[in-house]
């Protein structure tokens, strides 16, 4: 009888350390698929971005070229109906002596909702010290983003509210 009980908790603890060895492996496994997924939102991420400062660097560029057209090709609608392009090239060449300079990315600020992506990029001029915002937007189901606020201020603080 007494073997019996001992072969019988033999076979309880065998069964209770497969059922934790189970348990174990499943939250590995469960774990390896989390992280991964947190890799590929990342890297997604990472691209997203990538494509929306080549927009604003283009943008920065256009302003110091004084570029009204191209600026205003690179809106969206309602960018473009409040900008035309004689008004775009008219504030860049008032702006020129400020835009001298090579800019830097001061702040870059991601916002993601169920309906876009919007990306708002400071830049700095260093000399004189001047500020642009570019704004642009991704709507979801879409594959460019557009340009949908640009402003300029001599010092940040009013162009971090990212608002447009």
């Amino acid at each position: 009888m007494e073997r019996d009980d001992r072969a019988h908790s033999k076979t309880s603890k065998v069964k209770r350390n497969k059922l934790i060895d189970i348990l174990i492996g499943a939250a590995l496994i469960i774990l390896c698929l989390v992280l991964a997924k947190s890799l590929y939102d990342q890297l997604s991420l990472k691209h997203e971005v990538s494509a929306a400062t080549a927009i604003t660097n283009r943008v920065v560029s256009d302003i110091r070229k004084q570029n009204g057209a191209d600026v205003r090709s690179l809106g969206d609608k309602t960018f473009q109906s409040q900008n035309s392009t004689a008004n775009l090239t008219a504030q860049f060449k008032a702006a020129s002596k400020l835009t001298g300079s090579t800019p830097v990315i001061e702040r870059k600020t991601v916002t993601n909702s169920d309906s876009n992506q919007a990306v708002s990029i400071l830049y700095k001029f260093p000399k004189p010290v001047f500020y642009v915002r570019v704004i642009v937007v991704k709507t979801n189901g879409s594959d460019k983003f557009k340009l949908v606020n640009l402003k300029a201020n001599t010092t940040a603080k009013p162009l971090l509210d990212n608002k447009y």
